[in-house]
């Protein structure tokens, strides 16, 4: 499976004879490790715990001994531990760290002893927040959108992002709409002497018109956020701070807002589970994990608060400070193998028999090829025995058997395999599923290659995918598969939350029934929502009210279609409808060929969150009034039956049932899962109107609509020509007029 270089720090505890050997994954996170955390299990914790902490250390020992180390390497479990008395010394800032026993730790993990660094461990954050330890920071983040990674040519600059919550708890949010960004939390540049405070409390009040404000906290961290500012041509390296306020009262004044952002964004409050979900900017994402979910970061940044490595990009400081305490003497580096324990004997009836023969003479033997596959008996009951075997124990006829060596009685294996033996290979299988003699033949699998994608949770990540290329590793070592890795690509997806946010558990009540879903909305609804509720990797909590929600579209759906299948015509209500559909008409099918595509796209690259989203969004433009009349005039027969047959084909893989229903509502004698799937005109998708920014020395002063084909020295001359923006030229010298084709201009001008 490969090797990682770990590191061992050795420190000594207060009251400890022997050295205690500490264990670390992250050096470069050794200047944030606050506390020092041993397993129940280590054979020094007697040493270590003074006498006034004994008898509480012997207590939780005797405590944990009941558990199993699976329930005690649960994530979400909550965290408990005792001090032990002692302390020891960071050898990288040679703070004093108070030493804990606590069953998170495994005995067999590492030393069995951890450097605990919170603010950049999950497990160690939940700790610490439990028993008030401090975290403290050591890596600030640096994320860089998409647009910026091929850049080069940064603009430096400061800013803030603010996270604002009411007395209800609720987050103040700015709602551009999906076409404009999404929703956001409220931002801003720090200029000159100003502080992230009093920028961000001039922000919130410039865009939502809110001043009564009371400071909770500035973020510690700095983020280092690199993104593309179309509307200024310049790539942005800045640092952000996040600044987190609570409103004091309902006290509002109207918002000082640039012409741009004038009736183009709503100020909405939402609920914590709401902004978590629809924050569309990962930047505004973090400030809420951060200040209202509470978290550690686990990724890669610059080191800070870690002395003479300051500055480093943290790949770079793990080699520096390993090095660094190798030199000192004080810590060594140490390769260790970390394959999961595949707990692969397993005693119960299901999973593959382990195919060995236990005899009292020849000891451990396999059963022979000839004699393989060992197959299960029938049986009818499955429960473990009063002993503890695998029920197989409780079947004589298949239990005693032969040795195949000495012939003298003796007894098969009782224990089997784990899930995870059979499923790390079966995929090999389907590639040639009726072969007898092999599990496949080597031209079948070299026909089929691998697998394309694999898809899977994130339990599949440690466990089955793990383990899969494992075997197929080994497979391919033995030259029985072509290739070495089993998967082409990996996607895993997110997991449903229960509405509280924690995992649906029966034990805290907190299950979704889907058979309950499907009874009151129907199991389109349920198929629906789980695609649209957040893209497909993240994690989210359920929600009835945006369950509700999808019900209602598909609602909305079934009157639309019913009403464009139906036989009665509107009586046109103005000259406009009187006359032939033309530009309408030309509209519609360019909405329609706008939609296919980027379901199409979206599909393909498994955005359902966003196929729904748009498919929504194209039914109300299909519903909207005017449209709905036009579309059931007379003379509109050909452009809505071919709407509403791409809109149901297009809605058919998330919602197969009722598309399937109304598809032969209008007279379609096949399946509409067989039928062939829409195409688009490249040339339909193209807009003919775009909206053009117009800034004035890199101020947003204005917007004006254009032709799609408009040149740009038609582009600068409307622009000039508009009165928002003219006001501003008056008088003025234009020393220089950039112009970005179908999306701004920008006048640089002085007295």
């Amino acid at each position: 499976m490969g090797t990682e270089i770990d590191f061992v720090i050795e420190g000594r505890a207060s009251n400890a004879a022997s050295t205690l050997t500490v264990y670390t994954t992250r050096p470069d996170t050794l200047g944030g490790a606050t506390f020092l955390v041993v397993a129940p299990e280590h054979p020094a914790l007697a040493a270590i715990t003074t006498e006034g902490q004994r008898a509480a250390v012997d207590k939780y020992v005797k405590t944990v001994q009941s558990e199993t180390d699976l329930g005690r390497e649960e994530q979400d479990r909550p965290k408990t531990g005792v001090f032990t008395g002692s302390y020891v010394e960071n050898p990288v800032n040679k703070a004093k760290m108070p030493v804990w026993v606590a069953d998170y730790v495994l005995a067999g993990y590492g030393t069995g002893a951890i450097m605990a660094v919170p603010a950049h461990d999950e497990r160690d954050f939940a700790f610490a927040i439990a028993f008030d330890l401090p975290v403290v920071s050591v890596i600030d983040p640096v994320m860089v959108r998409a647009d910026a990674k091929d850049k080069t040519d940064f603009e430096k600059r400061r800013s803030i992002v603010a996270i604002v919550e009411n007395q209800a708890g609720e987050i103040l949010t700015i709602n551009w709409g999906p076409t404009l960004g999404g929703r956001l939390t409220i931002g801003g540049k720090i200029e000159g002497n100003d502080t992230a405070k009093s920028t961000a409390l001039r922000e919130i009040a410039e865009e939502t018109g809110y001043h009564d404000l009371e400071l909770i906290s500035v973020g510690t961290e700095t983020v280092h956020y690199k993104y593309y500012a179309f509307s200024k041509r310049q790539a942005h390296d800045t640092d952000v701070t996040f600044v987190h306020v609570r409103l004091k009262s309902d006290a509002r004044k109207a918002a000082d807002l640039d012409e741009s952002e004038k009736g183009n964004f709503t100020v909405e409050w939402v609920s914590r589970e709401t902004a978590e979900r629809e924050i569309t900017e990962p930047l505004h994402r973090y400030g809420l994990e951060k200040f209202i979910l509470g978290h550690s970061y686990t990724g890669p940044g610059i080191l800070v608060n870690s002395g003479r490595f300051d500055g480093l990009d943290s790949t770079e400081a793990r080699a520096a400070i390993t090095e660094w305490l190798e030199s000192k003497g004080i810590g060594r580096r140490a390769v260790k193998y970390r394959l999961r324990d595949w707990i692969f004997s397993r005693q119960h009836y299901w999973g593959e028999p382990i195919p060995i023969i236990h005899c009292p003479n020849c000891g451990a033997v396999p059963v022979p090829d000839d004699e393989l596959p060992v197959v299960l008996p029938d049986i009818e009951k499955y429960e473990p025995t009063d002993t503890g075997e695998s029920p197989l124990a409780a079947v004589p006829d298949w239990l005693n058997t032969p040795c195949p060596k000495c012939h003298r009685p003796a007894r098969r294996e009782t224990d089997t395999m784990p899930n995870w033996a059979g499923s790390s290979w079966y995929y090999l299988r389907y590639m040639d599923p009726h072969n007898d003699r092999e599990f496949a033949s080597r031209a079948s699998l070299d026909y089929w290659g691998m697998v394309d994608l694999y898809l899977g949770g994130m339990e599949h990540t440690t466990l089955h995918l793990l383990y899969s290329r494992f075997w197929h590793q080994f497979l391919y070592d033995r030259k029985l598969v072509p290739l070495p890795e089993p998967y082409a690509a990996r996607r895993g997806q997110g997991i449903v939350l229960a509405a509280d946010g924690r995992k649906m558990s029966k034990s805290l009540g907190n299950v979704v029934n889907p058979t309950d879903i499907i009874e009151r909305y129907g199991a389109d609804a349920l198929r629906l929502y789980t695609m649209f509720m957040a893209p497909y990797e993240e994690t989210t909590p359920w929600s009835d009210e945006r369950l509700n929600g999808v019900a209602r579209f598909l609602h909305r759906v079934w009157t639309l279609a019913g009403d464009l299948s139906s036989a009665s015509f509107v009586t046109p209500d103005s000259v406009g409808y009187e006359n032939s559909l033309g530009a309408f008409e030309t509209q519609v099918d360019r909405a329609t060929h706008k939609v296919t595509k980027k379901v199409h796209d979206d599909l393909a690259t498994m955005r359902f969150n966003t196929v729904v989203s748009s498919l929504m969004e194209y039914v109300n433009f299909l519903s909207a009034p005017d449209n709905r009349r036009r579309l059931l005039q007379e003379n509109a027969r050909g452009l809505r039956s071919r709407t509403l047959r791409t809109l149901l084909l297009l809605l058919a893989p998330a919602a197969p049932h009722i598309t399937e229903e109304l598809w032969h509502d209008l007279g379609e004698s096949g399946s509409i899962h067989v039928a062939a799937w829409p195409t688009y005109d490249p040339a339909l998708i193209k807009d003919e109107i775009v909206t053009v920014i117009l800034q004035v020395n890199g101020r947003v002063r204005s917007n004006v609509l254009l032709p799609a084909d408009v040149t740009e020295a038609e582009q600068a001359e409307a622009a000039a020509a508009d009165p928002k923006v003219s006001r501003y030229l008056q008088g003025k010298t234009i020393t220089k007029t950039i112009v970005v084709p179908r999306k701004l201009v920008n006048f640089v001008v002085r007295d």
